[in-house]
This record gives structure tokens, sequence and C-alpha cells, in this order.
């Protein structure tokens, strides 16, 4: 089984967080690139924790992880909801649908 990998023509995903691009550091592993990612987004919220990563890593790219990022993000812009839970919800959500999504096809 392979993972979900963004399509390559960025015209036909979903729009995203239109926010200023990241420069990841370098030599990130797949983990830190993701609470990165997150930690950039959304500054006072804790990433989701390492066993949810890693369990969608088995199934979604690191890029596919931190579309879904970008995704919440465009959400939720200004305000969080209910609290750290609501966003990691909703992220959560996002990535059960890609990882759905993918199984259907």
């Amino acid at each position: 089984m392979t993972r979900w990998s963004p399509p390559p023509n960025r015209d036909a995903t979903p729009k995203v967080y239109q926010g200023p691009p990241l420069a990841m550091p370098p030599g990130l592993s797949e983990l830190d690139q993701i609470s990165y990612t997150w930690r950039q987004r959304f500054p006072r919220s804790e990433p989701p924790g390492t066993e949810s990563l890693e369990r969608f890593l088995q199934d979604l790219s690191v890029a596919a992880l931190i579309m879904a990022i970008d995704i919440t993000a465009s959400r939720f812009t200004h305000a969080e909801p209910e609290g750290e839970d609501g966003l990691q919800r909703y992220f959560y959500g996002v990535c059960h649908n890609m990882i759905r999504g993918r199984d259907e096809r």
C-alpha cells in the first residue's frame, strides 16, 4: 500500500493556508517537520502527539500531513476552535478524510 501524497498539479488541490512559505530548517526528521509546521501555523497550540503522527505517517506522506495542517490553518485563521482540542480534532478529521479518499479510489 502506498502512502498518499498531494497531486503534483497544485492548481487542482484545495485552497489552503495562504500565509508566507515556511523556511524548513535542514535535517529535521519527518515528525519534527510536521511539529515545526504546526508550531509555525499555531504558535499558541501544542502539536498533535507523536503516536498520532506516527500512525498517520503509515498512510500519508509528510507533504500530505503538512497540507492537512495548512487546510486546518485556512479554516481557523484568527480564533482557535474550542481550544487546542478543536484544532487537533479538525486536523485529525482532515487526515482521516485524506486516507478515506485514497482508499475509495
